[in-house]
């Protein structure tokens, strides 16, 4: 059963969708379960990081790339958004100010890319991550009334305290790394489960209302994970090597959804819960599609020689 449920994150994705339109009740559960559930993933999927990996890093490069992709895009995107798609200007804020996922350096590590600088790029977005979203959004004249210092205080508890928790604990008590290491995927599976299944619940009646939304949003969302993507490819222009392209391609596509999932439920309009629930699902695709056309890309460069 750990095997099946580990292996068939898409399955479970949709499993967790209808259990939360169609049980009454998972409602009631409170907001703050949803951000102790997503710190637990988090505390989990820190067992993947490397602080060894870091030395080989161009600082410089890194940085280029961390100040455009996730202060730069996100605020070009968001002005853009208020003009076109004026109902989910603030989805298309929150899903880019996304950090890099804590997961992405193992599949960049999969997928044969740069596994030191997804590293460094995971590290550094998450930690300053309850510092610059806050920051951005309270600057961004957005019309929701988001409180500001909550989302720092929200960020913090799901990003910060499980990262120093991780290292204390495995530090203090060793015998607990095996355990903890042995266990990611399934938590991770089991735990974004049913965080799916209570936020979709919380929103039931704005989900069945407002079906008609629902091809418009994935267009939305299909196109910004595209320039995402793309966004990480060009960075370096031809200048960049295969694994080095695959990484700040994957930086910049594979974030942390989830982190926006739970700050949609506890600060934002249902509109946003919407954009960013349905985020989960196109980022779940756009992995392996992102694999299968680079592999095809390199396949056709070595056919041209």
């Amino acid at each position: 059963m750990k095997k099946f449920l580990e292996n068939n994150f898409n399955l479970m994705l949709v499993i967790s969708v209808i259990i939360g339109l169609l049980f009454p009740g998972i409602e009631r559960i409170p907001n703050i379960v949803v951000s102790i559930l997503l710190g637990i993933i988090v505390f989990f999927l820190c067992a993947r990081i490397s602080l060894s990996e870091i030395g080989s890093v161009s600082a410089k490069e890194a940085t280029a790339f961390y100040l455009l992709r996730f202060i730069a895009l996100p605020v070009g995107f968001f002005y853009i958004s208020t003009i076109f798609i004026p109902q989910y200007a603030v989805g298309v804020l929150l899903l880019s100010l996304m950090p890099v996922g804590i997961s992405t350096p193992v599949v960049v590590n999969n997928q044969k890319g740069n596994t030191s600088l997804a590293f460094m790029l995971m590290l550094v977005s998450s930690l300053l991550a309850p510092l610059i979203i806050p920051a951005i959004f309270s600057l961004s004249n957005s019309d929701e009334n988001i409180e500001i210092l909550g989302v720092f205080y929200t960020l913090t508890s799901v990003i910060i305290l499980p990262f120093i928790g991780y290292f204390l604990i495995t530090t203090i008590q060793k015998k607990t790394k095996p355990f903890i290491e042995s266990n990611v995927s399934f938590v991770s599976v089991v735990f974004m489960s049913i965080v799916i299944s209570i936020v979709i619940s919380k929103q039931r009646n704005e989900f069945l209302s407002n079906y008609s939304a629902f091809f418009l949003v994935i267009a939305i969302l299909f196109l910004l994970f595209m320039c995402f993507y793309l966004f990480g490819w060009l960075f370096l222009g031809k200048q960049g090597s295969r694994s080095t392209r695959i990484c700040y391609s994957l930086s910049s596509g594979a974030t942390n959804t989830a982190i926006g999932i739970n700050l949609a439920l506890i600060y934002f309009s249902a509109d946003t819960v919407f954009f960013m629930v349905l985020s989960e699902l196109i980022w779940v695709l756009s992995i392996p599609t992102f694999n299968l056309l680079q592999q095809r890309f390199y396949q056709k460069q070595l056919g041209q020689y």
